[in-house]
């Protein structure tokens, strides 16, 4: 005999009947339709006249719907970083998640869920639940365009597009500058055309702030090459390009100074916003003058180790901050080239095959390029 959360209604067979006649051995079965969900306890007792045995109980669930999954925490449509996240939610208790990057099947994760070393490029994120009793949502899915790429900008200054970044980024982490006077040199270049700045003008060209170029902050290399119509002098130094900004707002600057009879380069970070500190390189002799060479200049920064690199010749380096763990401070100014914040220290040269990269090319000394460097 039945009772708990049943009806005689519910019980499909034996038809409508709570009770069954049974002999002393023998398996019965009962056949129960629930049609709302939820949870019951059915139970089952043998009687034999007056005498009653001990109830034995079941419980279940009666559950029809599968669970809905929500995305709490996703990428950005295009993502710069080299991992991933994803964090996911259901609304039902209990219930078992299962992920899908790309064509791959889906297989068993938990939120979050993390994917790095993934190539460049479009990729899709889809997640389900499944619950209990066996019902398997509708999955939730997510697309976006991976784009790490070492190269965060690079200016040929070619004739064509002087000013067109020809990194890989696209959309609003590109990063194509907007000229402020400076003007074509095609008479003394090293790979075609250069952009000369004239000091007296205060001209430069700029990019405006983006995330991409915030990936510099644990990672650097500022590769370019530079002639100089007249040399800096003790108080006015030149500004090759940088994202200095002001107080509180302050990132970094590569600079041209002179010191002493001779010069150097000098490499200004912050790490707070707030104070910058300057390191430089080993003193070397500059020659100017509109028959003068281009040098290559590189300069890299290592979370905190900065390096220095003239025509491929290590020349000196320095620490800012903590060697190892330094991050340069994520502001918004603009990356400027040939001037510097407030109008000071513009540069009385030309510049060429400008690139910045998130990741540290030169360790030591190397052979400098010989040809346009390629986006990587």
């Amino acid at each position: 005999m039945l009772s708990g959360d049943v009806t005689s209604s519910e019980v499909t067979s034996p038809d409508q009947q709570m009770t069954q006649l049974c002999s002393p051995t023998g398996v019965y079965a009962y056949t129960l339709n629930k049609t709302v969900d939820g949870d019951y306890r059915l139970l089952v007792q043998a009687a034999n006249n007056t005498q009653l045995s001990a109830q034995n109980q079941i419980i279940w669930s009666r559950d029809s719907q599968a669970p809905i999954v929500s995305l709490t925490t996703k990428p950005s449509a295009v993502q710069l970083e080299q991992v991933s996240l994803f964090t996911f939610l259901t609304d039902e208790d209990a219930t078992t998640f299962e992920c899908r990057i790309d064509s791959q099947i889906f297989t068993a994760c938990q939120s979050p869920a993390e994917y790095q070393g993934l190539n460049n490029g479009t990729h899709s994120f889809a997640v389900r639940g499944r619950d209990r009793a066996g019902n398997i949502g509708a999955p939730v899915s997510f697309t976006w365009s991976q784009e790490s790429y070492n190269t965060l900008a690079l200016y040929h200054f070619s004739s064509a597009t002087p000013f067109a970044d020809s990194s890989l980024y696209s959309g609003a982490e590109h990063n194509d500058l907007s000229n402020s006077g400076s003007t074509l040199e095609a008479a003394s270049t090293i790979f075609g055309e250069s952009r000369r700045f004239t000091a007296s003008s205060l001209q430069s060209a700029s990019a405006s702030d983006n995330n991409s170029l915030d990936l510099a902050s644990s990672r650097m290399t500022i590769d370019l090459r530079a002639k100089f119509y007249t040399a800096p002098t003790s108080t006015a130094p030149m500004t090759l390009l940088g994202k200095l900004g002001s107080s509180g707002n302050y990132g970094w600057e590569l600079r041209i100074k002179r010191s002493g009879s001779k010069y150097v380069l000098a490499f200004l970070a912050s790490t707070n916003g707030s104070t910058f500190t300057e390191v430089k390189s080993q003193a070397f002799n500059l020659s100017t003058g509109s028959s003068a060479g281009f040098y290559h200049f590189a300069v890299t920064w290592d979370q905190g180790l900065v390096k220095f690199f003239i025509d491929g010749s290590l020349k000196g380096s320095a620490s800012i901050g903590t060697a190892g763990s330094s991050r340069i401070f994520s502001n918004t100014a603009p990356l400027t080239l040939g001037l510097s914040a407030n109008n000071q220290y513009p540069l009385n040269g030309s510049l060429d095959e400008l690139r910045l990269s998130q990741v540290v090319r030169w360790t030591s000394s190397f052979t400098k390029p010989t040809a346009p460097y390629t986006a990587d």
